[in-house]
């Protein structure tokens, strides 16, 4: 048998017994037939005697089982060997359940070895038998011994016993024996415990040392000897004679000494992992211990963790060693010393031999000696006396390994002994610094790298290492300085010596720097060995580049960078006209460096950037200096090949460092980064690396890794690419002279690879040759590599669309994806196609819905190319869902436009895909990218279905399948889910209105989806139950058995699922549909109906009343009654008892939570809009009223089917709605929840025209349903909430479908349930009385006038609700319709106004709002005088009866005012003005008005109410005044500053207010009034603020200064500011200074006056709203809400400037009102951007004023050279595709328009460029409002005639016309904003009014009646409209405009 079947039947026994372990099924049999495989265990008495198994053990071989017994000297073959080892390998790897059985036979096998006769042959590495089995079995059973705790001991006590055994044989006299079998068993055996990697204890070493010190003994070795000798003389050629031989030609000779090799290796190798046993320990003692594997450490990793950190020994223990390693260190040392003589007499005699083995006894000795000394902890002058000899004695032993043991020892006493450290560290130091010829050997680099690293390493250690460690870096570089040889003239060997040392102190401070790591020690190291270069040999220069390298990886990242410098300059070199040849190795090792560098980098990856940066930086330069050297001097063609060559060399290095997996710099580059890229590829094309060439062959692969990692050399992101012309024909690395060398060949090569483009590229400019030449290569070379999708990333830049190149490009690109088609074809071929192709097709199906234009539709062609080449990429499950998502996401883009037209969303993410597309703001080109991919779509799933039908069709089920999400959106339409349902597409269409969308050519817009999604789970679920009932018939012969066992089990489950419903706690919507379809499942299939069960079905859905839990409710509810219709009754009583609980417990529709508020009555802020807070308040308004939605849905679809064939279900009906209508003034007023109103309402008069009803019963509901829907228009006019254009069509749906049910109303009160019939039947006569005294005829009039009345204000709604939604009339569009309102005369106005009193008084006053007809206020002033008490509950009616002040009512009327519904704040304050002649009744009733507001609301009204206070002849205001003081400190501060600020009427306190003394007198009364901590924080805020005012006085003798000189002064005194606790600056009460800048300050520019700006730190508490989360449950998956997320206090920075000499107090009139402005668009839900911010006037002439952050003028603009907006967006934002700029866009359109409509209706004057911000986000925002209302510049000469400033600028970036979207978007929202300022206009006007008195400039004249005129009031809203459209066309560029700013450009050099 060969060696070969040897092995096979090794390998074959190895691989079984690894199997047989790892399998927790093997039995004992298949274990006894791998033991029967090996050998018999010998036994030298009574050979014939079998021996039994022990029986009865768990997991033994066979109970009772016998083996056959061979006796002495039984065969061992090769075979038996092989089994043997197999046994002993399972045993290890098995998981101990044969350990009892197995342990002892290995062990006895291993006592046994002895007694077997092997066959002649050796083992692995020429080891005997004897060995190899010996090993195995002992390695094995170490395994054991560490895995199985149970058998530890057992397994070590009989290799103990082994060891002893082979100890006896040792000193028989069987020299055969001893030679054949025991010194190789022993070889064995120590060579297992060496290498084991069991965790020795103490009592182990203790047993080692008491059983191997006889193999020490000098009577053993002299046995050893003389058996060796004895064999080695026989001449018979024997077994014993071939085994020394075998060894030693393996290098191994079998002698006494390698006997005490070994043995001292063992001891050594168990103390070290006893110590490091205890280091590990004490680092853990903190931490839980858990047992570890045992896994193999060698003594070198042991080593090497010692030498890391001292080791501290606890002697305490069972088995104290001390006295164990005493002798053991007194042992080794003899050792050592006995071996150091042996060497030198053998030495001298000139006799080297391997054979002796003194070395290695002479460094094991020094090591266990160390180990033994620093486990007892104490030591010597022996050993390190020992350890100086091995380093410095002149007789010197050539092998490296004692002097690297000597070294080793050295720093571990050093580090382990405090007292030894100095000495050793010296003893390194002086062996490093000595001339030895062990530096000149053939070891002499792995010596140097030892001792520098101990040197380190001991220096770590010591109390002062850092202060040591550079002391020995200075002491080191003083003896390289000492050492310099460029002198010359020294002796050749002094000068050898010289460098050697040189070498190793430059090693030495290298490795000292990289072992420290610190800030001050490796800037020193690089500094000092950076300035030796080129000072020294060249060789030396090599040694110190290459440990700077060494270095560079080690220190932080300036070190990094500074010594990647050192080696870009050093490369220069191979190019220098000054190049010696004495630098050829410098630059070979230069670039070997840099090579190592980047190989190795990867351990510090944050280094990646700044490596490649420099690299490129490097080929750049030295490819420009090529160019500049063969320019220069003409060099010859060999030169420059010469050149080119060492530019080529960094390709390598390049590509090493691009190699890395974690690294990738083409996904984000920097622009510097690609542009380097891309000037690097020009390069290789110009100096030819990119040709078929020997150096393309050479670095071919290096361009390639290049090419993979290479970024566009154009970038996408920004709009700056747009110059890439001018920077490829002005590029310093395309010299002009170089290029007209080489043009004509560059266009050929060109042209053969693009030749369709042929006469294109000859006029193409040489630099645009050259760039598509980079891009050609560069692309093919990625796209061989699997990447050919990347080129769309060009494409995506402006200047490559706009330029001459795009055509070649797009060829260029053809070609890429040619090739990699081409190459992927290949492969599958070969059927090795791998997933790149999947990807590339997945990025290019990405690319398809890109945002621009041009890539999506080369992104489409490509793809057509793919599937077309691989057709079977759409059977691929990914692709196919990426495409169904895709189609999915575009279709949510266009769904947008629906849900917030004027907010578009951005991107949209499929989480399934894990796919974000971004897509741009315009709707046109998004419905038109989803037309074409869907369209695509069906053609890819048509095409792959013809292929393989089946796998696609399966794939489709599985997308459907996997879609179990309920879907949220406004919309039931999935775009994915209804391309994938094609079959259903007309079963269910979709309820809401569809119109804009559904003609977008190719979408399938329809229900089929949710159609699939509710079957599949019908299905799903009834498949349960009925496989459960299958599984029972056929198994127990009992039908229903197993369902009826599990109904506890079912309805426990709701049971439960109901209680933590009602205990609010979370339900997901995966378990609540899995609860219900489950139960229902199980209704459908029992006979019998669980009436519990329909209960909780019905119930749980309910109490959760989320969207989702309505909707899987209703879901469910209706498929129960389809297959159970007998369960409908006693459900839909249970729905009908939910519902009126859902409007007991006020929920959804019935919530007050969110009731509409009059702006005026809630608080109003000074702050920016935000557009987050709009959206989270139309989420939650939406979430609130969505239940209510979708259950009116399920139940008007169940009464559409139930209303013919069941009268039960009638009356259910008919009562669920006569509880909604008597309750319907409980609905909420807030505007979303009109669809749900008219719905219910729709829904009655459904069921009264359907349905013969008793006539009381029909007179009731009617009436009820009439009221309800009257209450509607009992509030204010409601415009629709938010943008959602797809709910404003919704709302005006259901008011058509209200109003067309309304006309088709019939009064029936035919029937009449009584006991007294008349004669002629059920008959009813007109004069029959009902109720209440009326008559069948009255009630008929009565209804009839109130329908319409309803008619009439439904008309109106749709009007309003069509303006609203069409604010532009487009030609075409329809017209208004006033039909019910053209139709009625004078007294039918009047009749139906007092028709509505008899209603309603609200509603009869609500009409005046509605309708501008003069009969309606003259009539409600007749109504209101002859029944004031009616309307007590409205308080709009107290401005009819009040009116602008006239008396014209009675004192007995104004009595009702006494309790009549309070006013808002500001109209209580004008309540206070002359006008109202001081009425006691009036000023009473403003009083309680005040009062009736929070002081938070009426705080914003200070201004306001300090001017009321002129007229307070009564003391109202004055008394409110105090009250309110005492209630809020920060309104008492407030007035008081305010009240300051009106004292005097001129800046200078100079001229006294007529109010002066009021003033004063409330100011010290309630100053006087405050008291405790009142006081205290007034004193703190006023001493606080006084200090920061008092700078300005401070400032006036530096008037005439300059600003330096200024601003030290300010610095000055803001250092003296101390920031006392709970102080706060005027303009910003609810937030804390906590800090000031002291630096800050900053003077501002003024001729006579001292402002200054300076800086401040406010801590704000952000208020907290528990409304969103007592209206929305969110769940699991949803994302936290960003407020929730937010921290409660945040700390900003605010600037503020602190005005003196000017009067502040109309910027606070104008701040004021655009805060007003702000709170109206909010309410509404407008999509507007104002910044009222803070200004406070505190005294005469003085005020603060917040900053605007992160903005700037338009002024500051052209003044840093801007010449238009467009220009600033691009430059700023992206080019105009780019999302940011939309986004910016967008937030400049929403800006403009707001402050344009109140620059219009506020007459704001004076816009000239520096009175214009734009913040960071692109919004406008106006400052400055020095000319407001009725003044203007210049004398009120009216310059600024334009309604407001809308120049060429502002319209270049919104659009130019209508048609433009972002113009008409401008438009629109000009219009709402006008609109829903409006119903406003009398509160605006009263709270200027209040302030003409205050002597401010801004009111001449008719100042209110010019106020009012501009908000149109007796205007329609279609009328009103059109006029704001016209002062927009006004604006459009007017000239006067124009030439206003052209006015200040010459007055005050203000650029525009």
């Amino acid at each position: 048998m060969d060696s070969l079947e040897f092995d096979l039947h090794s390998q074959i026994l190895s691989s079984l017994a690894s199997t047989l372990a790892k399998d927790s099924t093997t039995q004992a049999d298949e274990v006894q037939r791998l033991i029967r495989a090996g050998p018999c265990l010998p036994s030298p008495s009574q050979p014939s005697t079998p021996k039994p198994y022990a029986t009865g053990v768990v997991g033994g071989i066979a109970e009772g089982a016998t083996e056959p017994v061979l006796a002495e000297g039984g065969l061992m073959t090769m075979r038996h060997q092989h089994a043997l080892i197999a046994q002993a390998k399972f045993a290890a790897e098995s998981s101990g359940q044969f350990d009892h059985d197995l342990v002892p036979r290995l062990s006895g096998y291993l006592h046994s070895l002895v007694n077997f006769q092997f066959t002649d042959g050796f083992g692995l590495k020429g080891r005997s038998p004897a060995d190899n089995l010996t090993y195995n079995i002992t390695s094995h059973l170490l395994t054991i011994a560490g895995k199985r705790p149970s058998v530890r001991q057992q397994v070590l006590d009989s290799i103990w016993a082994y060891l002893d055994k082979l100890s006896s044989l040792i000193i028989s006299d069987n020299a055969a024996k001893v030679c054949e079998f025991v010194l190789p068993s022993l070889n064995g055996l120590l060579a297992a415990l060496e290498t084991s990697s069991l965790e020795f204890r103490p009592r182990d070493f203790a047993d080692l040392v008491s059983h191997s010190n006889p193999f020490l003994s000098s009577e053993t070795s002299e046995h050893i000897r003389q058996a060796i000798t004895v064999v080695k003389q026989d001449t018979t050629n024997s077994y014993a004679h071939r085994v020394l031989l075998q060894y030693a030609g393996e290098s191994i000779v079998l002698s006494s000494n390698r006997v005490v090799l070994q043995v001292l290796t063992v001891k050594r190798n168990m103390i070290g992992c006893l110590l490091k046993a205890h280091l590990e320990k004490a680092e853990n003692k903190d931490k839980p211990t858990t047992p570890a594997s045992p896994a193999s450490v060698s003594f070198d990793e042991v080593w090497n963790i010692l030498l890391t950190t001292p080791v501290s020994v606890s002697v305490a223990g069972p088995v104290d060693l001390t006295k164990i390693m005493r002798t053991e260190y007194i042992m080794s040392l003899q050792f050592f010393a006995d071996m150091r003589s042996f060497a030198n007499e053998l030495l001298a005699q000139g006799n080297v031999s391997y054979e002796f083995y003194y070395t290695e006894i002479m460094g094991i000795s020094l090591q266990l000696a160390s180990l033994a000394s620093v486990y007892i902890h104490e030591l010597d002058d022996v050993l390190p006396s020992h350890i100086s000899t091995c380093l410095f004695n002149e007789v010197r032993i050539e092998e490296f390994w004692i002097h690297a043991a000597a070294l080793d020892c050295s720093a571990f006493l050093g580090i382990n002994f405090a007292e030894a450290n100095q000495e050793m560290a010296a003893l390194l130091q002086q062996f490093l610094t000595t001339p030895s010829p062990i530096f000149e050997g053939p070891d002499a680099g792995i010596i140097q790298a030892c001792a520098v690293e101990r040197l380190a390493q001991t220096l770590r250690h010591f109390s002062t290492g850092e202060d040591v460690a550079m002391s020995t870096v200075y002491a080191l570089l003083n003896t390289l300085y000492s050492h310099n040889t460029t002198n010359g003239g020294e002796d050749a060997d002094v000068s050898g010596q010289a460098n050697l040392i040189q070498e190793n102190v430059i090693a030495a401070i290298s490795k000292i720097a990289c072992v420290f790591k610190s800030e001050k020690i490796t800037p020193l190291v690089l500094s000092m060995l950076a300035q030796q270069i080129r000072h020294h040999s060249p060789k030396l220069d090599c040694v110190i580049v290459s440990r700077l390298t060494d270095m560079a990886l080690t220190g932080s990242e300036n070190s990094f960078n500074d010594i990647t410098q050192i080696l870009s300059n050093l490369s220069k070199l191979s190019i220098s006209p000054e190049n010696k040849p004495e630098t050829k190795d410098l630059c070979e090792t230069v670039n070997a460096c840099q090579l190592r560098l980047a190989k190795t980098i990867n351990t510090r990856p944050e280094f990646y950037p700044a490596y490649l940066t420099c690299l490129l930086k490097l080929f750049v330069e030295k490819g420009v200096q090529i160019q500049a050297t063969v320019q220069a001097n003409k060099k010859s063609q060999n030169k420059i090949n010469s050149l080119s060559a060492g530019l080529g060399l960094l390709l390598p290095v390049l590509g090493q460092l691009l190699s890395h997996e974690d690294f990738h710099p083409h996904l984000r580059p920097s622009k510097e980064d690609a542009k380097l890229f891309r000037d690097v590829w020009f390069h290789c094309v110009l100096f030819e690396f990119v040709k078929d060439s020997p150096w393309y062959k050479e670095w071919s692969d290096s361009m390639l890794l290049i090419a993979r990692k290479t970024p566009a050399f154009v970038s996408g992101d920004l709009g700056t690419n747009a110059y890439l012309e001018g920077d490829l024909e002005y590029n310093s690395v395309l010299p002009r002279s170089i290029l007209e060398d080489q043009k004509s060949s560059m266009r050929t090569t060109l042209a053969s690879f693009l030749p369709a483009q042929t006469s294109e590229i000859k006029t193409l400019s040489s630099a645009k040759v050259v760039f598509l030449l980079s891009v050609y290569h560069v692309e093919t070379m990625r796209s061989r590599q699997g990447n050919c999708s990347f080129i769309l990333k060009y494409f995506m830049n402006s200047g490559v669309n706009d330029g001459g190149l795009s055509t070649c490009l797009e060829a260029i690109a053809d070609q890429v994806i040619n090739v990699f088609t081409s190459e992927s074809q290949t492969k599958v071929l070969s059927h090795s196609l791998d997933d790149n192709v999947r990807q590339q097709v997945r990025n290019l199906l990405i690319g398809c819905a890109h945002r621009l234009k041009r890539v999506s539709s080369l992104s489409t062609k490509w793809v057509h190319r793919m599937i077309a080449a691989f057709p079977q990429l759409m059977c691929d499950k990914a692709l196919l869902t990426l495409v169904l998502e895709i189609s999915e996401l575009l279709w949510l883009s266009c769904e947008n436009e629906m849900t917030d037209e004027y907010c578009p969303i951005y991107s949209f993410t499929s989480s399934k895909v894990n796919v974000t597309i971004d897509l741009p703001d315009s709707y046109p080109y998004r419905r038109e990218l989803l037309s074409k991919f869907v369209d695509l779509t069906r053609k890819w799933i048509g095409a792959a279905m013809a292929n393989s039908p089946q796998e696609v069709d399966a794939l489709l089920q599985d997308y459907l399948a996997e879609s179990e999400k309920i879907h949220t959106g406004i919309s039931r339409v999935h775009m994915g889910r209804t391309l994938a349902a094609r079959a259903g597409k007309d079963l269910v269409k979709n309820h809401n209105s569809f119109d804009t969308l559904a003609n977008i050519p190719g979408a399938i817009i329809d229900n089929s989806s949710v159609f699939f999604q509710e079957f599949s789970a019908r299905r799903r679920y009834q498949g349960e139950i009925g496989g459960m009932e299958s599984f029972s018939t056929v198994f127990t012969n009992q039908s229903g058995t197993v369902l009826q066992s599990q109904l506890p089990a079912l309805r426990e489950s709701l049971q439960k699922m109901a209680q933590q419903v009602k205990d609010d706690q979370f339900i997901s919507n995966k378990d609540l549909a899995n609860a219900l379809h489950r139960a229902v499942s199980a209704l459908v299939t029992l006979d019998k109906i669980e009436e519990d069960l329909v209960k909780m079905i019905a119930w749980i859905p309910i109490y959760l009343f989320t969207p989702d839990s309505m909707k899987i409710g209703t879901s469910v509810w209706n498929w129960l009654i389809t297959e159970k219709p007998a369960v409908e009754k006693r459900l839909m009583s249970e729905v009908a008892s939910g519902w009126a609980w859902a409007s007991r417990h006020q929920k959804g529709l019935f919530s007050p939570l969110l009731d509409s508020e009059d702006p005026f009555r809630a608080r109003m802020e000074y702050a920016p809009s935000d557009k987050k807070a709009r959206q989270k308040s139309y989420k939650i308004a939406s979430y609130l009223f969505a239940p209510h939605v979708i259950w009116i849905e399920f139940l008007s679809s169940r009464f559409q089917a139930t209303r013919y064939g069941n009268r039960d279900m009638v009356d259910i009906f008919t009562r669920l709605l006569q509880l909604t209508f008597d309750t319907g003034y409980k609905m909420s007023t807030h505007p979303l929840a009109r669809e749900g109103r008219f719905q219910l309402i729709l829904l009655g008069l459904r069921l009264i025209q359907t349905n013969r009803m008793e006539a009381l019963v029909e007179y009731k509901i009617r009436s009820a349903l009439y009221l309800a829907a009257l209450s509607w228009f009992e509030l204010s006019p409601r415009w629709s909430f938010g943008g959602n254009r797809m709910l404003s069509k919704t709302e005006t749906r259901v008011m058509r479908e209200f109003g067309a049910a309304l006309d088709q109303d019939k009064i029936f009160l035919d029937s009449i349930l009584s006991s007294i019939q008349s004669g002629d039947g059920h008959g009813v006569g007109a004069n029959y009385v009902f109720t209440e005294d009326l008559t069948r005829d009255a009630i008929v009039r009565k209804h009839t006038q109130c329908r319409r009345l309803l008619s009439l204000l439904n008309e109106n709604e749709l009007n309003r609700l069509s303006v609203w939604s069409t604010p532009l009339v487009i030609s075409g569009a329809s017209p208004e319709v006033n039909v019910h309102e053209k139709s009625f005369s004078e007294e039918g106005w009047r009749n139906m106004v007092r028709f509505a009193w008899g209603v309603s008084p609200t509603l009869a006053l609500q009409l005046m709002s509605r309708f501008k007809n003069n009969v309606i206020p003259s009539e409600l002033s007749l109504l209101l005088a002859s029944d004031p008490f009616a309307a007590v509950h409205d308080a709009d009616a107290v401005q009819i009866l009040l009116g602008e002040g006239n008396a014209r009512y009675t004192p007995s009327q104004l009595k009702y005012l006494l309790f009549w519904s309070p006013v808002p704040s500001i109209t209580a304050i004008s309540y206070f003005q002359p006008a109202y002649h001081n009425n006691p009744m009036i000023l009473q009733y403003a009083m309680r008005s005040l009062e009736h507001s929070p002081v938070e609301v009426v705080f914003f009204y200070v201004p306001q109410i300090v001017q009321a206070l002129r007229h307070d002849d009564l003391g109202y205001v004055e008394k409110y005044i105090m009250r309110a003081a005492r209630v809020s400190q920060l309104f008492a501060h407030q007035i008081i500053w305010n009240m300051n600020a009106n004292m005097y009427k001129d800046n200078n306190s100079e001229v006294p207010d007529p109010l002066k003394p009021t003033l004063d007198r409330i100011i010290d009364n309630i100053v006087n009034g405050l008291s405790g901590e009142a006081k205290n924080f007034y004193e703190r805020e006023f001493t606080f603020f006084n200090q920061v005012t008092s700078i300005s006085g401070s400032l006036m003798p530096f008037v005439k200064k300059t600003k330096p000189e200024k601003k030290k002064k300010i610095d000055e005194e803001m250092a003296k500011i101390v920031v006392d606790v709970g102080v706060y600056l005027p303009s910003n009460p609810e937030g804390v200074v906590i800090d000031i800048d002291k630096r800050s300050g900053r003077p501002l520019q003024s001729h006579a006056k001292t402002p200054f700006m300076a800086t401040f730190k406010v801590r704000k508490t952000r208020e907290e709203s528990n409304l969103g989360k007592a209206i929305i449950k969110r769940g699991a998956g949803d994302e936290e809400d960003d407020e929730e997320a937010a921290p409660k206090t945040v700390d900003v920075w605010q600037s503020a400037i602190f005005k003196v000499g000017d009067d502040c107090r109309q910027d606070v009139l104008a701040i004021q009102l655009i805060a007003v402005f702000k709170n109206i668009f909010t309410n509404v839900g407008l999509d507007l951007y104002l910044f009222p911010y803070r200004i406070v006037a505190t005294a005469p002439g003085c005020g603060m004023i917040d900053v605007i952050p992160n903005s700037i003028s338009r002024d500051q603009l052209g003044r840093e050279k801007v010449n238009n907006l467009q220009d600033y967006f691009v430059t700023k934002y992206g080019g105009v595709d780019s999302i940011e700029y939309q986004k910016a866009r967008n937030n400049f359109i929403q800006s403009v328009a707001s402050y344009s409509v109140i620059s219009y209706i506020l007459q704001f004057k004076d816009r000239h460029n520096g009175n214009i911000m734009i913040d960071d986000e692109g919004h406008v925002i106006h400052i400055d409002f020095g000319f407001i209302l009725d003044i203007s510049p210049g004398g009120n000469i009216n310059f600024e005639s334009s309604p407001f400033k809308l120049t060429a600028e502002m319209i270049q970036i919104m659009g130019t016309s209508v048609e433009d979207q972002g113009y008409r978007w401008f438009c629109e929202l000009c219009i709402k904003a006008y609109l829903a300022s409006r119903p406003y206009a009398e509160q605006i006007c009263q709270m200027v009014a209040l302030m003409l008195e205050s002597g401010l400039p801004c009111f001449r004249g008719e100042t209110i009646k010019r106020l009012r005129s501009r908000f149109q009031v007796d205007r329609s809203e279609r009328a009103a409209a059109e006029f704001m459209k016209e002062r927009v066309d006004e604006s459009y560029l007017n000239r006067r405009t124009v030439l206003y700013d052209s006015f200040q450009k010459v007055t005050n050099g203000i650029p525009h």
